[in-house]
């Protein structure tokens, strides 16, 4: 059964501005500008009837990766990813380089899939939340603006993690391709030569595919206009528009859309495998008043 056990502190700002900086008799400019910032810390996993570990793995990868994502842990933030860490580059046979929680270095192999060898990864959820809306109006003319980012966090490309391989021979993305650092394990240095990623490297996780997930979106852009309908019997307002959503994404992340669902706290800033991409979309209408 489920019990209620848990304590999470939340603590942050939010700021919120609202104005008209220009107003004239043909002209109006309404702006509104909001910012949030929060963080979190798991204080308690037990209570005084229940007894549980101090933490929890969360959100594992389906096979044959076989990994979770995620662990949430007393003292620490949720939201934070757990896997191996990829010292930037790969050995001589192709394999990831994989940096123990020592410092030590080691070529990948499966015998890694453990959380002796696992170490947190950065964090999925968004240390900052922008958005800035505006609406402009000349004479019978408007325009909306919509813009929203947010920034701080990391993605967890999973389709790099099942596609970015050569140990698959279906589906591979191209960046499959793309040649890496060799290093030298002894030396932890480059030995100048690059290749692909190794036919005997397995599709695993490491942190190679948690990438920078900061965005900037226009969101909405709105354009209208609204007719004079004085001497017009029978009509007391006519307007027509067209609107276009999700129109501009200004981000690194290599995936479809940075733009995530954060509804699971087991799996915040994961890219999932299998999803809808978001739509970009264009509505031509008119509002006429009888």
């Amino acid at each position: 059964g489920l019990v209620s056990a848990g304590v999470m502190n939340n603590e942050g700002i939010e700021l919120m501005i609202t104005g008209t900086p220009v107003l004239t008799k043909n002209f109006k400019w309404t702006s509104s500008f909001a910012a949030s910032h929060n963080r979190n810390e798991l204080v308690s996993l037990s209570n005084d009837n229940y007894k549980a570990l101090d933490y929890q793995n969360l959100g594992d990868l389906e096979g044959p990766v076989n990994a979770p994502t995620h662990r949430i842990e007393v003292g620490k933030a949720i939201g934070n990813f757990w896997g191996l860490k990829s010292a930037g580059g790969i050995d001589e046979k192709g394999r990831w380089i994989i940096e123990l929680p020592d410092g030590t270095w080691m070529p990948y192999s499966s015998e890694m899939n453990s959380d002796v060898y696992r170490q947190y990864l950065g964090n999925g959820i968004p240390s900052m939340i922008l958005s800035w809306g505006n609406s402009f109006r000349y004479k019978g003319f408007d325009l909306g603006v919509q813009l929203n980012s947010k920034l701080g966090f990391h993605i967890l490309n999973t389709q790099r993690i099942f596609y970015q391989n050569n140990s698959i021979t279906y589906n591979r993305l191209r960046c499959a391709n793309d040649p890496l650092p060799v290093y030298d394990i002894s030396t932890k240095e480059a030995t100048g030569e690059s290749k692909p990623l190794g036919k005997m490297q397995t599709q695993t996780f490491v942190s190679e595919f948690i990438e920078k997930g900061d965005y900037l979106k226009l969101d909405n852009l709105t354009i209208g206009y609204t007719f004079n309908t004085k001497n017009v019997k029978h009509i007391s307002n006519a307007r027509i528009y067209l609107t276009g959503q999700n129109l501009i994404c200004i981000t690194k992340y290599s995936g479809i859309d940075p733009e995530l669902n954060y509804s699971d706290y087991s799996s915040f800033g994961t890219d999932n495998l299998e999803k809808y991409p978001t739509l970009r979309t264009f509505t031509i209408g008119a509002n006429i008043t009888f």
